[in-house]
């Protein structure tokens, strides 16, 4: 009975959260608020919250946000540079060059973006991949 106490508390901001989703009463942008209104409420409630681990908390937020923001920015100069520079048709050119129809530059394009996936996080391989594509054919 005693794990009912502690499970019911982090299970309702669950449903919270996916319930509020999953009824269309919230976009995902307002359900992660109603999760962090939600966290915070119950923080308060247990009195495990302090202001010092409130702001500690708001700061690493505020950082994280600022890395994804600045690698959303630098990719898209990157890629601008890179299209500018007329990079973008020198590989449209080669992968149509290859004669491999449209699923094999498909499969091309999935493999590169594979292996960017090693290296760059996801925000930037969007931002780089979906600024050019290769013309469609009509094969």
């Amino acid at each position: 009975m005693q794990g009912v106490k502690y499970l019911a508390p982090p299970l309702g901001l669950v449903f919270l959260v996916l319930g509020s989703l999953f009824f269309g009463v919230a976009s995902p942008t307002e359900a992660g608020a109603v999760g962090s209104l939600g966290a915070i409420t119950l923080g308060l409630v247990y009195r495990t919250i302090t202001w010092k681990s409130f702001t500690e908390n708001c700061y690493l937020t505020l950082r994280i946000t600022a890395m994804i923001i600045f690698i959303a920015i630098a990719s898209n100069i990157f890629t601008g540079a890179f299209l500018n520079a007329g990079c973008g048709q020198v590989i449209t050119d080669l992968l149509m060059g290859f004669g491999l129809g449209r699923w094999g530059v498909f499969i091309v394009l999935l493999i590169i973006i594979m292996i960017l996936g090693c290296f760059i996080d996801w925000i930037g391989i969007l931002l780089i991949t979906c600024r050019f594509s290769p013309p469609s054919s009509s094969t």
